[in-house]
């Protein structure tokens, strides 16, 4: 989905829609889909900055809502890049239902980038440098 075509994309979405539905009839795909998105957008991502003499600061950075949307979409693509031997849609199944569950590894890269942002927050102040 990253490096296709719309096209593709949108017959990839579309097929996991409708096996989506097929499998659970209580809850609509919009819902499974919304319900994934709020549990892994994240709320703050690390920046790393590059100061003279090699040295590297990071801190965290509290972001926007389209780019928290962004963000979420593209950890559930990457973490739905698995290699187990299922056609695509099948994968982003799999992991839009397990997200939607607060599991998978979609919500473990979230949790991981809470706990850095929380070991870096003494360099929260430096925001004026962006």
């Amino acid at each position: 989905m990253n490096g296709g075509k719309k096209q593709t994309s949108e017959k990839i979405v579309l097929k996991s829609s409708k096996a989506l539905q097929k499998t659970k009839r209580k809850k609509n795909f919009k819902e499974i889909l919304k319900l994934a998105l709020v549990n892994v957008s994240p709320v703050l991502i690390i920046k790393t900055i590059k100061r003279r003499k090699k040295n590297v600061i990071k801190f965290p950075l509290l972001i926007a809502a389209p780019l928290k949307f962004s963000c979420g979409i593209k950890n559930i693509l990457k973490s739905s890049e698995i290699k187990i031997p299922l056609s695509f849609y099948k994968k982003l199944n799999l992991e839009l239902i397990n997200v939607s569950k607060l599991e998978g590894t979609s919500v473990e890269k979230k949790k991981e980038t809470y706990k850095s942002a929380f070991l870096e927050k003494k360099y929260a102040h430096y925001r004026w440098f962006i």
